[in-house]
Order: C-alpha cells, then sequence, then structure tokens
C-alpha cells in the first residue's frame, strides 16, 4: 500500500531526495511527509527528529535500490519526502 502511495505523491509533487537535505527541512519544519527505505543507514535519526517536530513517515518494505527504482533515478534512494 504505501508504495502506492509514494507512486501517487510522485505524480502530484516534486520530491526532495537525501538523508541531510531532509533533515535539515525537518530542523526548520518545512517538510510534511518522509517515506524512508527499509535499509536506510540514519532511519532510527530520521524518525527520532519526525517525532520530534510531528512529520509523518511512512516505512517502505522495500530497499535503497527499488525506491530509487520507483522515482526513476540512476542512483538509490534511502529518504525522500515531500514539502
Amino acid at each position: 500500500m504505501s508504495l502506492i502511495d509514494l507512486k501517487e505523491e510522485l505524480k502530484k509533487n516534486k520530491p526532495t531526495l537525501g538523508t541531510k537535505t531532509i533533515l535539515k527541512l525537518l530542523l526548520s519544519n518545512n517538510i510534511k511527509k518522509i517515506y524512508l527505505a527499509s535499509n536506510c543507514r540514519d532511519k532510527q535519526k530520521v524518525l527520532n527528529l519526525a517525532k520530534i517536530k510531528n512529520v509523518e513517515v511512512i516505512s517502505l518494505e522495500e530497499t535503497n535500490k527499488q525506491v530509487g527504482t520507483v522515482c526513476k533515478k540512476s542512483f538509490n534512494v534511502s529518504v525522500l519526502g515531500f514539502k
């Protein structure tokens, strides 16, 4: 179900990619939804900060390679978010 939601969200909005960028956006309260790949290295850091900032986080069952493919990127995507 979550991957279907991600595909729909990608059709509507442009995603922001990358752990560092997502963490900066979380700190500045400029993000509304985050998707995490199952093998994200900084998963706990993102989850903790998102909980503090009250931002919705969707943990995907897919790996970062599969998420990158869904996003039509030639590289792995561990974290992506939408403003």
